[in-house]
């Protein structure tokens, strides 16, 4: 059902990965190899390609630059970084790009898979979107009819049915872009990325008003798919969208056929009341499990290299993304409780062990001794011999 490009100068890298996953589990049923950017996008001009799966550090043109001119041609293509370089700069560059995942060398099967299967499943999402939409321009004459509602502004009505002195020819009846376009509104819920559905409401009514102010049809398709996510969200809440909205309208009919700006304003009414009952119970909840996940993880890898992209990649997100959460819950970098937590533990162990100071070293996670005295004495402003020695 689905393709995917592995780009990599490395040719055992593509070959192991076409030949040992199971890539049929995944609806992947086209496999493209690739050993340089180049040739990757020689292959992107003339193929469909859903999944970019390409190296970073190539000979010529990058995997970055490979994925900035593949997005151009093919708009919604997905894109997963693969590297030897846990370096946040190309994490923070992934971001921009809207890379889907960032994955560090070596990387096990299993964990393409979860990222790849990932992907399928938002594709799969995204395509029952589109047959949805395609339904309801289908139906429309039908829920024309059994919808009255108001006239769109500037718009007599005979009955149900719409008649216009002069009107203009018809437009061709295209779906609105921005409903398919990922992240959907139903990504956006089921990742519990409340404050990301306000801008997909907005990206949504600026394509109306810039190429269908006039459209019922579009109207209409917002509508459905407005209102089928705020139901979601208040189920998946476990409450009726009447016990959220109180007395408002949350049927929307007067305001959806009257003209995109009663839309609009009845659209951010019911999300702002969402918001309100959601956002301070479910989400503060869901970024707290998020901050305890990484506090674990670093306590328990303390005397490893810990990483950003290896954080990440425990609780599964994007390390950009994570970053920003973790700032946002706390009020500090990961890298700064990284610090705090070394330094904790270094201090606990010059005081409470005959642990050399080389040892203590390579416990808390530092490869260099003179480093590690540097870092210590920048925390304390004392060196680790002098703290040990000091006079209680």
């Amino acid at each position: 059902m689905y393709t995917i490009l592995i780009v990599d100068d490395h040719k055992h890298i593509v070959d192991s990965m076409c030949a040992t996953i199971h890539w049929e589990a995944m609806n992947i049923l086209s496999i493209h190899k690739a050993y340089s950017a180049v040739e990757a996008f020689e292959i992107i001009k003339t193929t469909q390609i859903h999944i970019l799966l390409t190296d970073i550090r190539m000979p010529g043109m990058s995997g970055l630059e490979l994925i900035e001119r593949a997005q151009r041609l093919l708009p919604h293509i997905q894109c997963v970084l693969l590297t030897g370089y846990a370096h946040f700069e190309y994490a923070r560059k992934a971001v921009e790009l809207r890379a889907v995942d960032y994955l560090i060398k070596p990387v096990r099967d299993e964990e393409i898979c979860r990222v790849i299967g990932k992907i399928t499943e938002q594709l799969e999402e995204s395509s029952v979107s589109i047959k949805k939409n395609r339904w309801i321009r289908q139906n429309l004459p039908l829920l024309k009819s059994g919808f009255p509602g108001e006239p769109i502004e500037g718009r007599p009505v005979n009955g149900s049915r719409f008649s216009s002195v002069n009107s203009p020819p018809p437009q061709k009846l295209d779906s609105l872009k921005t409903v398919i376009q990922p992240p959907t509104l139903m990504q956006l819920i089921e990742s519990n990325h409340i404050s990301g559905v306000g801008d997909k409401l907005e990206s949504i009514f600026k394509e109306i008003d810039t190429k269908w102010p006039c459209s019922r049809t579009h109207l209409t398709e917002a509508y459905f798919h407005i209102i089928g996510g705020f139901v979601h969200l208040a189920h998946k809440n476990g409450v009726m969208l009447e016990e959220i909205t109180g007395n408002h309208n949350i049927s929307g009919r007067a305001a959806l056929f009257r003209s995109l700006q009663h839309l609009k304003e009845w659209s951010m009414l019911i999300y702002s009341l969402l918001k309100e009952h959601i956002q301070p119970t479910e989400q503060s909840a869901s970024h707290i499990k998020i901050v305890e996940g990484i506090h674990s993880y670093i306590k328990e890898h303390l005397a490893d290299n810990v990483t950003l992209a290896a954080i990440a990649d425990h609780v599964y997100f994007h390390p950009g993304y994570l970053s920003k959460i973790y700032k946002e819950a706390t009020g500090i970098n990961i890298s700064d409780f990284i610090l705090a937590e070394r330094m904790e533990k270094a201090r606990l162990l010059l005081e409470e062990s005959h642990m050399k100071i080389y040892e203590i070293t390579k416990k808390v996670g530092y490869q260099s001794v003179q480093h590690f005295i540097r870092e210590f004495k920048k925390y304390y402003g004392i060196t680790p011999k002098n703290y040990r020695c000091r006079p209680d």
